[in-house]
């Protein structure tokens, strides 16, 4: 897997990193807040999960790299739809190192039997989410594998990192996102998605 580009890292070429401050850019993409919690509170019915994948495998270069920790030791890597309805809406994509996510917490994410943002609430984790990217998948192929819809689809990627009260953040929690919209949930504008990096 060292020699290889992740499952993460692929999906991420070509994205246009922007910095998104609190309060600024409407809408799920920007949001820094619980995509779980927000979903729930839009379409008032209980987020679940539809598992696609959940493995442990040695933590690759690209994404030590992207996270700022050293490609050593294992990860756990989560594949994703969060379903309304059992109809998807988001497929997730994310890599925890174990050096940097609380044992407690990479053994509930290991089940995979709740969302992202349920887990981390109940394990009482404030979290951050930094370096926002935005991206739109326009290929067909890609589009059809991730089980949402017709491209153009909307993609955002980040780091997940855990916050104490002070603000200061450490190592109970240090994960890289990968989240890919389906159209119903946001649309994709034609002017938009023009100008919005290809994924």
């Amino acid at each position: 897997m060292d020699d290889q580009k992740s499952r993460l890292a692929d999906p991420c070429d070509g994205l246009a990193e922007t910095h998104i401050g609190d309060g600024e850019g409407p809408g799920l993409l920007m949001s820094r807040g619980s995509l779980t919690l927000e979903l729930e509170h839009f379409y008032g019915v209980k987020v679940e999960v539809e598992t696609r994948s959940i493995i442990c495998s040695r933590l690759g270069r690209e994404d030590a790299d992207y996270l700022g920790v050293e490609p050593t030791g294992e990860s756990l890597e989560r594949e994703v739809w969060l379903t309304i309805n059992k109809k998807r809406v988001v497929y997730a994509s994310s890599v925890f190192p174990a050096v940097c996510t609380e044992k407690k917490l990479f053994d509930l994410l290991l089940k995979g039997t709740e969302p992202m943002g349920r887990t981390l609430k109940s394990a009482d984790i404030d979290f951050d989410k930094d370096a926002i990217e935005i991206g739109v998948i326009r290929d067909t192929f890609a589009a059809t594998d991730l089980g949402l819809g017709p491209p153009p689809l909307f993609a955002r990627r980040y780091r997940l990192i855990d916050r104490n009260d002070s603000g200061k953040r450490i190592a109970r929690l240090r994960c890289a996102v990968i989240e890919v919209f389906s159209p119903e949930l946001v649309p994709a504008d034609k002017t938009m998605a023009t100008k919005t990096p290809a994924v």
